[in-house]
This record gives structure tokens, sequence and C-alpha cells, in this order.
């Protein structure tokens, strides 16, 4: 009777490389060198190499990079990695098997990539059954580690363990806006060449740790530039939009291309929305060569763009990102980064008015209204509708399916309430010892509703919290947030409140 052939499928490759479940003593690439696997990486959820941050040596050098996986050598080049800059930091080509006639694999950037092939150092018990279907094993988000011994955990000990969480959430935003907020208050200060205190001869042996600061201490008033609070605030509103996956590119893109740069560069068109579109998407990288588009609509969108871009480019002596570093794999075509630099420029003209901060904190300082009714407030002075080419497309090459109500709704306003206003609120009322703006933030995060769909929240809901108490409001949802990643990732398990009660201080 003839074998079943077995269908090893690339999830199990993944799963072999993760848990180095094979043979590793006498480990060899492809063209017979050496290898040593020191950390396999983390894996990748997202689009580019399935591990990042691997170290391995090979031949006695030790290499750091990225590892990609495939079934077989010719994948790498029928995925088109070799075109592609987000595989350029691959250090090894993992495979089931290769043949002698497999082509080399090379990274765009022209450097070749060394190739193991797991399948003569895979015991037949790392095999799946030839009598069996492999079932692909689980990638997703583990168990939490109390899951199982948690149930008999008070509703009210876990919620108030959970809002001093959120309070420590929110302390961590605040102290990080402060260190980017001192930044941007000494760069002005250098900018305007006010007085800089400069290190006298450093005597021979000093302790680097007793060097005194360049800079003269910073006073309240040394704050009170609006600059510097606005592009703040900017930058917070743009890493929002980016989201969790882009949210690195965007923030580069708003130091790059600050608010200071949209004056100079726009001049007296600082309310043209089609001119910051075209500022956002040069600088990003993301402006695509009309060439290569089918769109008839995306490439006479483009050419506009590409027209108005040419106009600021010269002018524009900061960095440009790369295409390759933004991403779209596993995102809803809401969330897509191009969605979010075109709501972006139609805020920027709203930012740009000198007024606009103060106007925020007017907000929260009304006299009149309750807290639900400024929160909402906020939320409108933020939310950005469709308009032109962006009501019916995700990407300049692709036609929506369904016409796009908004650029920024509802629910990623809310998200940018309580992840940048509050916060910069808070720093606000702090360093100008505003009492009422401390107050009515507050008021404001009591009032803030719960954010969408979230998969950490619903697993802490369903491993946690088994209907104890409701899960309403934005203030729970951060504090969930911050056990999941300051505790539960971490097996900071006997400093969590739950932790020490189920498994003993």
């Amino acid at each position: 009777m003839q074998r079943r052939r077995i269908y090893i499928p690339e999830r199990f490759l993944r799963q072999l490389w993760k848990h180095q479940l094979f043979q590793s003593a006498k480990l060899q690439t492809t063209d017979g060198k050496p290898l040593e696997v020191i950390s396999p990486g983390s894996m990748n959820r997202d689009g580019g190499p399935d591990f990042l941050g691997a170290r391995i040596r090979i031949g006695g050098t030790l290499y750091q990079g990225d590892i990609e996986i495939h079934r077989t050598a010719r994948e790498w080049a029928g995925h088109l990695h070799d075109k592609d800059p987000k595989y350029n930091a691959v250090i090894l080509h993992v495979v089931l098997s290769c043949d002698a006639s497999s082509p080399v694999p090379h990274v765009e950037e022209g450097r070749t990539v060394p190739v193991l092939a797991l399948l003569p150092f895979l015991s037949s018990s790392q095999l799946p059954s030839n009598d069996l279907i492999l079932a692909e094993p689980n990638e997703g988000v583990q168990s939490i580690r109390c899951s199982g011994v948690n149930h008999a955990v008070e509703g009210e000990t876990i919620r108030q363990w959970i809002e001093k969480l959120s309070t420590e959430r929110i302390e961590l935003k605040i102290r990080r806006f402060e260190d980017r907020l001192r930044e941007l208050v000494e760069e002005q200060r250098m900018a305007v060449r006010e007085h800089v205190v400069r290190y006298e001869r450093i005597r021979f042996g000093l302790n680097p740790e007793e060097l005194p600061s360049p800079f003269s201490p910073l006073a309240r008033r040394d704050f009170s530039e609006k600059e510097p609070w606005a592009q703040l605030f900017y930058e917070g509103l743009m890493e929002a939009l980016g989201y969790t996956k882009n949210a690195g590119p965007f923030v580069r893109l708003a130091r790059n291309l600050t608010l200071a740069q949209f004056r100079r560069l726009l001049g007296e068109q600082q309310t043209d929305e089609f001119a910051c579109e075209a500022l956002l998407f040069g600088a990003a990288g993301l402006i695509p060569k009309i060439g290569e588009m089918k769109d008839k609509a995306g490439r006479y969108y483009v050419r506009k763009l590409r027209s108005r871009w040419k106009t600021y480019r010269m002018k524009y002596h900061h960095e440009t990102l790369h295409t390759a570093e933004w991403q779209f794999f596993r995102l809803r075509p809401e969330n897509f980064p191009t969605i979010r630099l075109a709501g972006a420029a139609e805020l920027i003209p709203r930012l740009l008015r000198k007024d606009f901060f103060s106007s925020l904190i007017g907000v929260v300082k009304e006299e009149g209204t309750g807290a639900r009714q400024r929160y909402a407030k906020l939320e409108e002075m933020l939310m950005v509708r469709t308009a032109e080419f962006w009501a019916n497309h995700y990407t300049f090459e692709e036609e929506a399916g369904a016409k796009f109500r908004a650029l920024i709704g509802k629910q990623r306003a809310d998200d940018m309430v309580v992840n940048v206003i509050i916060p910069i609120f808070l720093l606000y009322a702090r360093i100008f010892k505003d009492k009422a703006v401390r107050e009515e933030t507050l008021s404001l995060l009591a009032a803030s509703p719960p954010a969408g769909e979230n998969s950490i929240v619903r697993q802490f809901e369903a491993e946690l919290i088994r209907n104890k108490f409701p899960v309403n409001s934005a203030h729970i949802q951060q504090g969930l947030l911050r056990l999941h990643k300051g505790y539960c990732t971490k097996g900071r398990c006997r400093e969590c409140a739950v932790g020490k009660i189920v498994f003993g201080r």
C-alpha cells in the first residue's frame, strides 16, 4: 500500500523554529557552514519576516536580524522578498527542504541570505502522522496565567486593582509627554539662540554621572510658549492615528514634518488641505509611481499630488520615509496609513491655528456643561469626514467596495481624547498648577465611553472579570491594557493584586 504524502504547512514550521524542535547539535546551512541558534527571535504577526531580532552564529560569525520561513527555498523569490526592503534584515531563510537547483535567495540590497533546510534535522517523532491531517498550532494570544484559578477573587478587588493600573498607565503617558515637551522647549530655546550653559574644562577622571547638565534648569515660564505644546499635541495625534502597527512611522513623520515646517512650506496656504496632503504623503514616501497604477481615478489624483509635492520637495530638507516602513498587513481598510494620513491632512489646518490648543483647554474649563457634553465637543473637534478621492478609495491603487463615512471617526477621536488630550491636559495642569484643569480633565476621563472592540479587553473580560462588573468606561479599559502589558506579559504575577491572592506572595 502506497504511503500517503504528508503536507506540512508553514505554520507548523514556524512552531518548530519557535520552540527549536529539531536536532541542533550538528546544524548547518545548505552550503555546509556550521550553524548555531542562540535566540530564535520573536514571532512577527504583521507583514514582513516571520521572526524578528534573532541571533545566530554561522561559521564562527555572530549575526543578529530576522528569520523568514517557507516550505521550499523557491518561495523566497516567488513571494518577491528579493524586491521588498522589509526583508533587508533577514539573516537566515529557514525551509523544510531545498534542492540543488534552488536559486540562492538575496535581499533587495543585493546581499545573499544563507539557507537552513530543516528536514535532515527532524526525527520521525517531530513529523506529523501519515494518517492524520495536521492540525495547525495556535499562534494567537495565550490565556492569562491565572485564568484557571481566579474564579473566587472578588469583583471589587479586581475592579480596584484595575482602576489603580489605569492611573498608573496615564501617569506613564504623562511622564512620556513631559520628557518630549522638555525636548521641544530646549529645541526652541536653541533655535532662538538663548544663552546655553556650556561645560568648563573637565578634569581627568571625573565620573560621567557627575557632569553638570549642559542646559539651565527649566522654569514654569519656559513652558509658556504655545509652539512646543502645539507640536507635542500634533505628535500625539499622529501617533494615535498610526495606532499600534504604524505608530512609529507616524511619530517620525511628525518630527520630520513639524507644524513649524508646515507653516514655512505652505506660507499663506495653511488652510489648503490638499497641500497638506501632498506634504504628508511625499514626506511619508507613499506617493506611488504613476506608471504602476491601473485605477484611472488614482492615476489622476497621484499626478496632482506629485505635481504639488514637487513644488515643496526642494525646500523640504528632512528625512523622507520609505514605503516599506508602512504596515498595511492585517489592518482593516479604515486603519490603512493612507486613510489616516488623508485624515491628518484635513486636521492639520486646524492645528496650524495659533489658538487651537487654547480652544481645547477652553472646552475643558467651560462652565455650565457636563463632562459628557465637553467630551463630545472635543471629539467633534478631532473628527474628519470623507472628501473627494478618499470617499471611495482606501489606497491610491484600489477603489473601496463601500464609501467611507469618515477619515477620522468617533472611535479614533475617542482614542485621541483618552490617550492624547487627557494626559497632555493633566501635564499642563501639573506644570501650571491649574487645579481647575486637573479636576475637569479627570471628570472627562470618568465620563469617557469604552473604546471599540479590543482583543486584549475581550480576553480579560472572559478570563478574569467574568461578568463581576461591567467594562463600561475607557478608564477600566486603560487599566486592563496596563495589566496586560505591564504585568501579565512580563510574568509579574506576584506583583499583581490578583496574582498575590491566587499564587500567594
